[in-house]
């Protein structure tokens, strides 16, 4: 069975850990719930109650929103009707509404008697009976309505900020105001309105009780503050089923009150549409019949004008019809635009494409580029991309071309220079030879060694000589050869100047590229250049591979256990595959245990380490000639990576000449072509200079006439439809269900938020406790040290017994389980059992081996404890070199060695040498040699036990997966045969 293997330190908590997480903590969850339940439920109670009135409100209809508005008198009687669905809610939201309906009801004002107090316990109690009287599902009213004597109407306020007033009533029908310092301001009597330069009120008795020494507070809010206070009251929505019905809703602690705010905004909406109503529909007929009376004194004096002029301009135009000559003429016109509008689309990027340089990239074509220089931007375009490819890796490569560069650099400026001196005198030659000015000027490329100017020149000078001297019959030839050759002359030059060009660029880009100059390769092509790459690329490859394998036979020399008759498959040289058969015959001779003496084997041996050696120095010159092949082929394609770097500038250089030509030729064309298109726009915009006055006046007539049918119709249509419309709007637009006070306050839903809150707050706890656990660390137990990847095999506790003997016994079965164990090669297993700060089960698991016939040794390491004083030398004598050999206790079921006292440096002596020979001689003696140390599972040296012994034990108690991460990345990179298992101790 293979150990499983973690790719990552991450551990999961299981369900186990969680329910052990329940139960530690249970107490501090219930009591997290419960204080969060009392928190929400004191929230809920301290809440002032309110009542909530509902209402429904249908919106108008916006059928008439559908009709035809092509129709003129569909577009005014639609008026308001074209409105989104909106329109009234967001009218009864408007701060207009809102002011009207605080006028109406006079909500400026608020009075409070100042002997009712609103405080915390009248709302618990308020919300107490509220609940009560919703779970008893009772009918009647669970609070009385508040007692008001007197009301505050007839309000007139205009300022600012907010008024506070004191009513001190002197008798039943008289009070006195005082000012908000106290300042007595005036008398006012029930009935009468009390008014003063800021504001104006009238107070009105509403019940039959005793004012007398009554005290009350009057508030004359802002209108502003007052509408906005009662538009977040109010909540409008629509219908889920019906989007033309609204759903009006709002809070108040009067639920008489609440109800009338609602009734009164939703007359308040419907006193608007009237009004919107009839002003719309007035200014509309108001404004049709001007419209009608202008309209028609403009036809008239449009009909006289036409009749006149028309009978003068038929003879001049030719054409009975002028809307169907515009119309042929239009197309012709339009026609011709657009393909002037092409061909200077075409010339701008022509223009640019040659003023660029030739861009490598698609903006610069279209479909009237000519396909040839389609073809030679594509090609421009893949031979920069594999030019720049080719140059980043050439720079990339190494510092010996920027050494190679620095050195040519002057030398390739002065040849830069001297081409282009070249390419001027061949200029001024070929310029004297077209226009036939002689003699020929005296340039510097006359003698240029490189061409063949001077014999040209010379030649040309003779024959010119023959012709002058030649005797009057010879004169026409003579002449005719001097021309001939004078033309041979002329091609030369052009073909010259041609090639001067391109090597200045190809100078140009060689000195702009950093690249030197190219001695190999001369006279490839680019397609050769491109084999010779994969050729050189391909043995640089077969190079690289050998040197590697080579190498790797080399490494593997040193390894005293590697098996070098495996070489003979991979190496196809003769003389090293000898070398291996020689080495392979001493290795077989050498495994030959029963008929080779041992001073013949150490003779093989050392003939086996001559042979070894001898391979591995003919396999290291053989890789250092390698070496110097693969140097040579890097050279080789170094080269011909600048040799076709400069084969690509050159076609560049080519290509751009030949891109020029097609573009300047391109560009001839497209101007004679718009030339010719100009000259034809001219005739036809003369031709159609004697419509335009005909066609407009027949037009504005024809206009005119439908305008006037038109608007007597839709005027005619208005006019009975008028009042019907308005109508319907109205009724369209009414309440469907009027709002009615409420019996009881809105539920403050105490058992609910109480749940909630014991929900909340278990959850909240949880959470925290999870918290607190991710940090301090998961605790280890069976099941997620399963889940990490490790064998456990069981709990042990203090006093159990029965349940310690079985996690015993699963430990015993998990290292007896590989074939090793149960036979008899068996022999010389050793097995560390660290303990930890847990349970010393040392001698009940010896005692379970010795009872399955093993031969037990007991090696106690806890160097930590206090030993008594005895005679025998126990293992730490040993170790410290005070006793040749540690003294064996034996017993009736297995043997002990006693750990001899204590010491602060007990892990570097189990580490040294002398421990690892004991435990060496100890398996040869014994079934098993079980060492037993109190090492932490999670220390240093519970790690090097674990690499001294075959296999081990770990005992935890307390520690945490975060603290055994280490220790199971550890176990995990062990092979399958050293075994590790993990009890874990029960102090609960």
């Amino acid at each position: 069975m293979s150990k499983p293997k973690r790719e990552d330190d991450d551990f999961l908590i299981t369900f186990t850990d969680c329910l052990n997480i329940l139960k530690k903590g249970k107490r501090k969850i219930v009591a997290g719930a419960l204080a969060l339940s009392v928190i929400l439920s004191c929230y809920t109670l301290t809440r002032p109650i309110q009542y909530k009135s509902e209402a429904t409100f249908k919106e108008k209809s916006n059928s008439q929103g559908e009709v035809n508005t092509s129709s003129l008198a569909s577009v005014f009687l639609s008026g308001i009707s074209t409105a989104n669905k909106s329109e009234a809610k967001t009218m009864m939201k408007s701060r207009k509404l809102q002011e009207q309906v605080i006028k109406s009801l006079w909500l400026q004002a608020t009075l409070t008697n100042t002997k009712t107090k609103t405080s915390i316990l009248r709302n618990v109690r308020e919300n107490v009976v509220t609940e009560y009287y919703y779970l008893r599902k009772k009918a009647s009213h669970p609070l009385p309505d508040p007692q008001t004597v007197i009301s505050a109407e007839d309000i007139d306020f205009s300022g600012e900020v907010a008024l506070n007033l004191k009513l001190v009533f002197d008798s039943e029908n008289t009070y006195q105001v005082f000012g908000p310092q106290g300042e007595e301001i005036g008398g006012g009597r029930l009935g009468t309105p009390f008014s003063t330069h800021e504001y104006r009120f009238t107070i009105f008795r509403v019940q039959d009780l005793p004012l007398t020494s009554e005290t009350h507070m009057l508030t004359l809010s802002p209108l502003a503050n007052a509408a906005k206070a009662l538009l977040e009251k109010i909540e409008i929505e629509f219908d889920k089923d019906d989007t033309s019905l609204l759903k009006l809703t709002y809070r108040h602690r009067d639920r008489h009150k609440a109800y009338k705010i609602l009734n009164q905004l939703m007359a308040s909406y419907r006193d608007y549409l009237q009004e919107e109503h009839e002003r719309i529909a007035a200014e509309q007929i108001a404004y049709l019949h001007n419209r009608e009376n202008e309209m028609g004194q403009n036809l008239r004096e449009m009909i006289e004008e036409y009749a006149n002029k028309l009978s003068s301009e038929v003879t001049n135009v030719g054409y009975a019809d002028s809307a169907k000559a515009m119309e042929f003429l239009s197309s012709q016109m339009q026609g011709n635009s657009g393909k002037l509008f092409a061909i200077e689309l075409e010339l701008k990027r022509q223009e640019k494409l040659k003023e660029e340089g030739a861009p490598y990239d698609s903006r610069y074509t279209s479909n009237s580029t000519p396909k040839v220089v389609e073809v030679l931007i594509s090609e421009l375009r893949t031979l920069k991309q594999e030019s720049d490819s080719i140059e980043l890796a050439l720079r990339n490569s190494s510092l010996k071309n920027i050494e190679e560069w620095q050195t040519t650099f002057s030398q390739q400026v002065v040849e830069l220079e001297e081409i282009r001196q070249c390419s001027g005198d061949a200029k001024k030659l070929l310029a004297s030879l077209e226009n036939d000015r002689y003699p020929l000027p005296a340039v510097q490329i006359l003698d240029h060694p490189k061409y063949m100017v001077r014999a040209w020149y010379d030649k040309l000078s003779e024959c010119d000589r023959n012709w002058k001297t030649a005797l009057r019959s010879e004169k026409e030839d003579r002449k005719a050869e001097w021309k001939n050759f004078k033309t041979q002359f002329i091609s030369y030059v052009t073909n010259l100047l041609h090639l001067l060009d391109v090597s200045e660029k190809t100078m140009q880009e060689r000195l702009a590229h950093q690249q030197a100059p190219q001695f190999e390769f001369q006279g490839v092509n680019l397609q050769t250049a491109s084999e010779l790459y994969l050729n050189y690329s391909k043995l640089l490859s077969e190079v690289e591979a050998q040197v590697l394998q080579y190498q790797f036979i080399i490494d593997q020399l040193q390894d005293p256990e590697f098996e070098i008759s495996s070489l003979s498959s991979l190496i196809d040289d003769s003389v090293t595959r000898g070398m291996v058969d020689r080495a392979s015959e001493l290795t077989l001779a050498l495994q030959d245990e029963v008929n080779r003496s041992s001073k013949e084997k150490e003779r093989i041996k050392r003939e086996l380490e001559t042979e070894k050696r001898f391979l591995g120095i003919h396999l290291n010159q053989t890789v250092q000639l390698m070496h110097l092949r693969e140097g040579l082929l890097k050279d080789k394609i170094q080269s011909l990576q600048n040799a076709t770097l400069e084969l690509c500038h050159q076609r560049i250089s080519i290509l751009e000449n030949q891109l020029s030509e097609c573009i300047a030729s391109h560009i001839n064309t497209l101007k004679q072509e718009r030339q010719l298109l100009e000259q034809f726009q001219l005739e036809l915009r003369h031709e159609m200079a004697q419509l335009p006055q005909k066609w407009a006046s027949e037009k504005l007539i024809e206009h005119q006439v439908q305008m006037n049918t038109i608007m007597v119709e839709e005027i005619t249509k208005l006019v009975e439809t008028k009042n019907i419309t308005n109508n319907l709007e109205i009724v369209q637009s009414a309440p469907v269900d009027l709002a009615i006070p409420s019996t009881h306050p809105v539920r403050p839903k105490l058992v609910l938020f109480a749940v909630l809150g014991g929900i909340l707050g278990a959850f909240l706890t949880l959470g925290g406790l999870l918290s607190q656990l991710i940090l301090k660390g998961v605790p280890a137990s069976e099941e997620n040290l399963k889940l990490a990847g490790v064998h456990v095999s069981g709990v042990v506790k203090p006093g159990g017994k029965e349940q310690n003997l079985k996690t015993l016994r699963r430990l015993l079965a998990y290292l007896s389980s590989h074939s090793s164990v149960s036979t008899q090669e068996e022999k010389g297993q050793s097995l560390s059992f660290i303990q930890g700060n847990g349970m010393d089960l040392s001698e009940e698991f010896a005692t379970l081996m010795s009872k399955r016939g093993h031969k037990v040794l007991l090696l106690d390491m806890t160097f930590s404890q206090r030993s008594q004083p005895q005679q025998e030398a126990g293992l730490l004598q040993f170790l410290e070199g005070e006793a040749s050999a540690p003294t064996i206790l034996s017993s009736d079921l297995f043997d002990r060695i006693h750990f001899g006292g204590t010491c602060s440096h007990s892990n570097e002596l189990v580490g040294s040498k002398r421990f690892l020979v004991l435990l060496d001689q100890l398996k040869t003696q014994y079934d098993w040699v079980v060492g037993v140390t109190n090492a932490k599972p999670a220390s240093a040296e519970a790690e090097n036990i674990l690499h001294l012994f075959d296999n081990a034990a770990i005992t935890i108690s307390s520690e945490t997966l975060q603290d055994l991460s280490q220790l199971i990345h550890l176990i995990s990179n062990f092979p399958e045969e050293h075994k590790v298992s993990f009890m874990i101790t029960d102090f609960s």
